[in-house]
């Protein structure tokens, strides 16, 4: 009778895992429709700038809001609407999911060191990776060109709205809030790959693939570690608010002061992140359970209903797409 009752909750979490999994992977194969509705206010703002002759300096205002400002603003948060609609899949309530705890703040400092220094380590990885295909004869776009530096103060709020609030709130309620939130109640580890391997693939880039991908694992495991979603928040916003700067920076110096700033950031975040590394592999060791937990699904079984599911191929298929499109569109440019 109880291995008969522990069949059936075996199958249960099988069927509500596929079914949950189906829901976001298929939710999220609609966020580059998504991407094109955000972008409507530039092509609005290129119709009423044909009807209606605006001087130089609204023109600059105008260009500014609708061409970058409002697009980078708008598609976070029609993603983060859609991505209500998976709570539906789940069957449970969003409060339930999504939750909201306080971290210490001697841990949340340990997590900011290794979050930079993996910052620099992924940076490094992923122009690597950019490189070894630009030797393929593959030419990669650059993403930089899709930005517009701000040139006014109020440009760089706008920039720090769009780039790094927005992107830092809106991402990590989607994929650690919600995708990890769900995914974890199977098991846990999975939930932090597959949330990761979301989370990078609809970056659509080659160069930040891999990094929002090891950036993902460790906010992923923050979010689960602490079961909360605050200090994955905090990290990304700095991340962003960091690349912000370095922006600014970078259209104000010469070339070689630029150089040498971001030589002694990396060399000081990889021996920042290096030492936050060891001091947390302690904490853990001394923190050590030997009782071994057991998950609601297996890895194996996780897998297997995930990433045979048909929305799941799906969703690779078409963020694959979107990035080798990006590199041959610039490759036949």
């Amino acid at each position: 009778m109880i291995e008969q009752e522990y069949n059936q909750q075996s199958i249960n979490n099988k069927s509500n895992l596929k079914k949950a999994s189906s829901g976001i992977f298929l939710i999220l194969c609609t966020f580059p429709i998504l991407a094109i509705m955000a972008v409507m206010p530039t092509y609005i703002y290129a119709i009423f700038s044909t009807i209606f002759n605006f001087s130089d300096e609204i023109s600059s205002v105008l260009s500014y809001i609708f061409t970058f400002a409002l697009p980078q603003i708008l598609y976070p948060l029609f993603t983060m609407a859609a991505a209500f609609f998976m709570i539906s899949f789940s069957g449970k309530r969003g409060k339930d999911i999504i939750s909201v705890n306080d971290v210490p703040a001697s841990e949340i400092l340990l997590a900011v060191g290794i979050f930079l220094g993996m910052g620099t380590a992924g940076t490094y990885i992923s122009d690597f990776i950019t490189q070894l295909i630009i030797k393929l004869g593959a030419p990669v776009p650059d993403i930089s060109e899709l930005l517009s530096a701000p040139q006014y103060p109020w440009q760089f709020c706008l920039y720090i709205i769009s780039i790094a609030v927005m992107p830092s709130i809106c991402e990590e309620v989607i994929f650690r809030g919600i995708i990890c939130g769900i995914l974890k109640e199977y098991n846990k580890t999975a939930a932090i790959i597959f949330s990761s391997i979301a989370f990078s693939l609809v970056h659509s880039t080659v160069q930040q693939i891999p990094f929002s991908f090891m950036m993902g694992l460790f906010l992923a495991y923050l979010f689960i570690k602490y079961n909360s979603i605050l200090p994955c928040i905090l990290l990304h916003f700095i991340n962003n608010f960091i690349s912000c700067f370095f922006m600014l920076l970078y259209e104000n110096m010469s070339e070689e002061a630029y150089i040498s700033i971001v030589q002694i950031y990396d060399i000081s975040t990889i021996l920042i992140g290096i030492l936050c590394t060891l001091f947390f592999i302690i904490s853990i060791k001394k923190k050590h359970s030997t009782e071994k937990e057991v998950f609601a699904v297996s890895g194996k079984e996780f897998t297997i209903n995930v990433v045979f599911s048909i929305p799941f191929i799906l969703f690779v298929l078409i963020y694959l797409f979107q990035t080798v499109t990006g590199i041959l569109s610039n490759y036949f440019s």
